[in-house]
């Protein structure tokens, strides 16, 4: 069920996508499973200082398995009781919004 809500859980193992869904409330754990979910993609940039009291943390950056940092268009909160699912899916649509002004920035230059 997990997998179908979210396609990208098929590309991971049932061991990692138990330890995910394990550790919901843990988004540092999580994101040691996104370059299994995301070619290209080693990390995000995991913020947690002078956050609100609803938020648990907010990711600003995807980070490239070369190291590179590309900042989001918008960052993501991450509130406290929000699911797994749903914090990966506004990531992933926000991956793709944020590479879409780069290029498109980089067209019109």
């Amino acid at each position: 069920k997990q997998r179908r809500e979210f396609s990208r859980f098929y590309f991971l193992g049932d061991d990692d996508l138990l330890e995910i869904m394990g550790n919901a409330s843990e988004p540092g754990k999580v994101l040691g499973h996104l370059s299994k979910m995301f070619a290209g993609i080693a990390s995000a940039r995991l913020s947690t200082d002078e956050l609100s009291e609803d938020t648990l943390a907010i990711l600003d950056a995807m980070v490239s398995k070369d190291g590179e940092i590309v900042p989001f268009s918008e960052p993501i909160k991450i509130l406290h009781g929000m699911g797994v699912k749903e914090w990966l899916k506004a990531m992933e649509s926000n991956m793709k919004n944020t590479l879409a002004l780069l290029l498109e920035q980089a067209v019109s230059e």
